[in-house]
């Protein structure tokens, strides 16, 4: 489950502690079918846990900073990346893009359908190494005869035809 956390979000993987952490409480609060269809949380805890407050891992957030902590002009929220659930505190992880800082909130704006770092993904390589180093090998390195044409001209400027046309010829390449 780290894996697919990972994957799914496009994470790159110094993020795998978190996607630990995360797994770890799904798989907790998940019914096992092996017990009955009871949670682990619901052994240990004797109470059934709730699923309204799951948020797909890795997509865009938005916590609410605290007013005590920002200026009356400045932004209430920055756009992070959800990283689970805190263990001592009711709330969600987010990570800042902006500041690289990790913020525990319980206010928070999701987009769960959008994943930063999915956007950071290299473009396709590039096969313009394939027209320069295959070439050579493709095709032979046989001078062919080349024959001047006469330059073409623009329209709006027109000139007489050359009175001494003079057809050159080839000759045949022995092979």
């Amino acid at each position: 489950m780290l894996r697919t956390l990972l994957a799914h979000a496009s994470l790159p993987s110094y993020f795998w502690d978190h996607a630990l952490d995360t797994a770890t409480y799904l798989l907790n609060i998940l019914p096992a079918e092996n017990k009955n269809n009871t949670t682990p949380t619901e052994k240990l805890y004797h109470r059934i846990p709730t699923y309204d407050h799951l948020r797909v891992f890795g997509c865009l957030c938005y916590p609410l900073v605290p007013s005590t902590t920002i200026h009356k002009l400045e932004h209430r929220s920055y756009p992070c990346v959800f990283l689970g659930y805190p263990p001592t505190h009711r709330g969600y992880k987010c990570f800042n893009l902006e500041t690289k800082q990790i913020i525990i909130s319980r206010h928070v704006v999701f987009d769960e359908t959008t994943f930063p770092f999915a956007n950071n993904i290299s473009p396709a390589p590039s096969y313009d190494f394939l027209q320069t180093t295959l070439s050579p090998l493709l095709w032979p390195s046989v001078e062919f005869p080349t024959v001047n044409q006469p330059s073409v001209q623009p329209l709006h400027s027109p000139q007489s035809h050359p009175t001494n046309t003079s057809a050159q010829t080839l000759t045949p390449v022995s092979a």
